[in-house]
């Protein structure tokens, strides 16, 4: 599983601590939602205990004194450390080239950001007002060369349902499926008696048996005019699903999907094998 990168240059060093714990909370909920995507774990260089939020007060001791939030659990067991672990494939490309990310038209180093251009993955931090792009440019220079390596970031959960970052996942990030809970005697089947039931009914007890199907919620009739056998309802885990055979007719399947990526490769799954 693909791990994701601290950008570092995104801790703001406060004056005033009164909406550390919103800043906090807001972190936690991108990490939850990394999470959730199917990233593995956040790197950081030292762990989140040696990041300073002000000259005296470390993000270490919140965690200490807020010990009881959620939020603090979140952050702990998350993390894994250093960026790049000896030996590893990357450390070659850190060692041999010189990395800078473009940020409001100068060039700075960010170990995160370089250690997530050389991995091919993202880079999330605090919700920073000097770091408020969703996608950054990384150059790599080894003294004869230069290219450009595009970084997508993410401060916020919002990001993960743009474009940009469905876009990029569905290349480079693909899910890994959860299995329902229920055994497939267990499934409900809710479907209402019309002259297409026995069909639906006997293709329903078929796709329950496949583990990313939690139930079958309701019979659906559908226009003529719908080609796609597997439709998914976006910003939900239900997938409508059209048969043709003496009508267009067909069903609502709740799967176990947690977010569109994932709707969308069931619904292939779902496509490849029964259409």
């Amino acid at each position: 599983m693909m791990d994701v990168f601290f950008n570092e240059l995104s801790v703001p060093l406060m004056k005033d601590l009164g909406n550390l714990d919103i800043l906090v909370e807001k972190y936690a909920q991108v990490i939850k939602e990394v999470k959730s995507q199917g990233f593995n774990m956040v790197r950081y260089e030292k762990g989140v205990e040696s990041i300073m939020l002000s000259e005296e007060y470390s993000l270490s001791q919140y965690l200490y004194d807020h010990r009881a939030l959620p939020s603090a659990s979140i952050l702990l067991t998350t993390q894994a450390r250093p960026y790049i672990p000896d030996g590893d494939v990357a450390e070659d490309a850190y060692i041999l080239n010189e990395y800078f990310v473009e940020m409001n038209g100068k060039q700075v180093k960010s170990e995160g950001f370089t250690a997530a251009a050389i991995n091919r993955s993202i880079a999330i931090g605090f919700d920073s007002p000097e770091w408020l792009s969703n996608a950054y440019s990384v150059i790599e220079s080894n003294g004869t060369s230069v290219r450009e390596i595009k970084v997508l970031y993410a401060y916020d959960t919002e990001f993960f349902a743009l474009d940009i970052f469905q876009s990029w996942a569905d290349t480079f990030l693909p899910p890994t499926l959860i299995s329902s809970e229920l055994l497939p005697s267990e499934k409900k089947i809710h479907l209402s008696r019309h002259h297409g039931y026995d069909e639906l009914m006997k293709f329903a007890k078929r796709i329950c048996r496949e583990s990313y199907v939690n139930a079958i919620l309701n019979s659906i009739d559908r226009d003529s005019n719908v080609k796609q056998f597997a439709r998914c309802i976006t910003g939900t885990n239900v997938i409508e699903i059209t048969l043709v055979r003496n009508g267009y007719y067909g069903m609502a399947v709740s799967t176990t999907a947690r977010n569109d990526r994932e709707l969308r490769c069931i619904a292939n799954l779902i496509t490849e094998k029964y259409s």
